[in-house]
C-alpha cells in the first residue's frame, strides 16, 4: 500500500511539473486604438528590417497575438514597445498628436510608459565648438535622465527591475555614442574643428560593457559597438571606408565572441538596398555563413531576392500605388514608357 501511495505521489508530481511547463506562456496580446491613422496598416517588426506581421487597422483598432520566446523590444509602427510572454498590452494613439496621446495600460504598462517618455522627450544633442562645454552638456543630460528613470521606478514599483537596469544602460550607451560622434559631426556637418578636445572628453566610455547580450535589442547599444569598431579600424587605416564595406563586418565577426551580439550587429548594420549588386552578393555570402538567427537570415534572403528582380535587364515587377488625388495607378498602365517614382515616407515629418 505504501509503495502504491509513493508511486501515485510521484505520478502526480510529474504531471504537475509537465502541466506547469505546458502552461508557461509563450505569446503576448496587443490591443491598440489608433485615431487619425496615416495608413491602413502598421508593421510589427523585430528590428529595422525584420517584419513579423502586417497589421490592418479595422475600425480604428488592432488586435494581434505575438509569439515570443523571451522578453524583447519590438517596433510597432514607428514606436518601440517592451513586451514579454504572457503580456496583454493596451495602448491608444492619435497620429495627429503622437507625443501627447501615446498611453499604455495593462501588463508592462509601467515599462512602456517610461520607455516612451524617455524616447519622446529625448534631448537631441546640441553641438558646441568648445569640447569642455559639450562634455558638460552630455554628462548633465545623462545624470538628469537617469535620475528621472530612478524616480519613475520608485513611483511605479511594479516595473521589472531588469528593465530599469537596461533602460539606464541604454541612456549611458546613447551618451557615449554622442561623445564618440562629436568630432566627426562637427568636422563633416558643421565644417569646424572642436576646441579643447582631449582624452578627458571621453571619460566614462571605458566603463561600459563592450559585449552585453542583455542590450542586443537596443540600437543605442549596437551603435556603441559600431563606434568602437570604427575607431579600431581608423587607428589601423583611416582609408578603410574607401576599400570595402566588408572590412567593417569582418572585424565585427573576428572581434565579437557573443553570437547574439554578433547577429544584432550584422542585422542592424547591413542595408542591401544601399549598395551595388556586387556588394549585395558579397554581403549575402557573409550573411549565410555568419548570421545564426534564422528569421533574420530569412528576412535578408527575401530582401535579396526582391532586389535581384530589380537588376538591369529584368522585367520590372508590376505594382499599384495611390497618388495624392487618391487615384490608383498600375505600372502595367505605363508599359513602354519611362516612369519616375517620387517616394515619400509616412514616418518623415518634413514629408508629412
Amino acid at each position: 500500500m505504501k509503495i502504491k501511495t509513493i508511486l501515485l505521489f510521484t505520478l502526480v508530481a510529474l504531471f504537475s511539473a509537465c502541466k506547469t511547463e505546458i502552461e508557461k506562456p509563450s505569446t503576448a496580446f496587443i490591443q491598440a486604438e489608433v485615431t487619425n491613422a496615416k495608413s491602413e496598416y502598421l508593421l510589427l517588426k523585430e528590428d529595422y528590417k525584420n517584419v513579423l506581421d502586417t497589421l490592418k487597422i479595422v475600425d480604428g483598432k488592432i488586435n494581434t497575438t505575438v509569439n515570443l520566446g523571451e522578453s524583447k523590444l519590438l517596433w510597432f509602427g514607428s514606436i518601440r514597445i517592451f513586451i514579454k510572454p504572457g503580456d496583454t498590452i493596451k495602448f491608444s494613439l492619435d497620429e495627429n498628436n503622437f507625443s501627447k496621446s501615446l498611453k499604455f495600460e495593462g501588463t508592462s504598462s509601467g515599462e512602456n510608459n517610461l520607455f516612451v517618455y524617455n524616447i519622446l522627450h529625448i534631448k537631441r544633442p546640441k553641438y558646441f565648438k568648445d569640447a569642455v562645454k559639450m562634455k558638460t552638456y552630455i554628462d548633465s543630460v545623462l545624470v538628469s535622465d537617469i535620475a528621472f528613470t530612478d524616480s519613475f521606478a520608485i513611483a511605479n514599483p511594479s516595473i521589472n527591475n531588469n528593465f530599469i537596469v537596461r533602460e539606464k544602460k541604454r541612456l549611458a550607451y546613447n551618451a557615449a555614442v554622442n561623445k564618440m560622434r562629436y568630432k566627426r559631426i562637427l568636422e563633416i556637418y558643421k565644417k569646424i574643428t572642436p576646441d579643447n578636445l582631449d582624452d578627458s572628453f571621453y571619460s566614462g566610455i571605458d566603463t561600459l560593457q563592450f559585449e552585453d547580450e542583455s542590450m542586443a535589442d537596443y540600437y543605442e547599444y549596437t551603435d556603441f559597438v559600431s563606434e568602437i569598431i570604427r575607431e579600431s579600424l581608423n587607428k589601423k587605416d583611416e582609408n578603410w571606408k574607401n576599400k570595402s564595406r566588408l572590412t567593417f563586418f569582418n572585424l565585427v565577426i573576428d572581434t565579437l565572441k557573443s553570437t547574439k551580439v554578433k547577429d544584432a550587429m550584422i542585422a542592424s548594420n547591413i542595408y542591401l538596398s544601399n549598395v551595388g549588386e556586387a556588394m549585395q552578393d558579397s554581403l549575402m555570402i557573409l550573411i549565410n555563413k555568419e548570421l545564426k538567427t534564422e528569421n533574420k537570415k530569412a528576412s535578408f534572403a527575401k530582401e535579396y531576392e526582391n532586389l535581384k528582380k530589380l537588376r538591369k535587364g529584368n522585367t520590372a515587377p508590376v505594382w499599384t500605388a495611390i497618388d495624392s488625388d487618391s487615384t490608383t495607378h498600375s505600372l502595367a498602365d505605363f508599359k513602354g514608357k519611362w516612369v519616375y517614382v517620387d517616394v515619400w515616407a509616412s514616418w518623415c515629418q518634413p514629408c508629412i
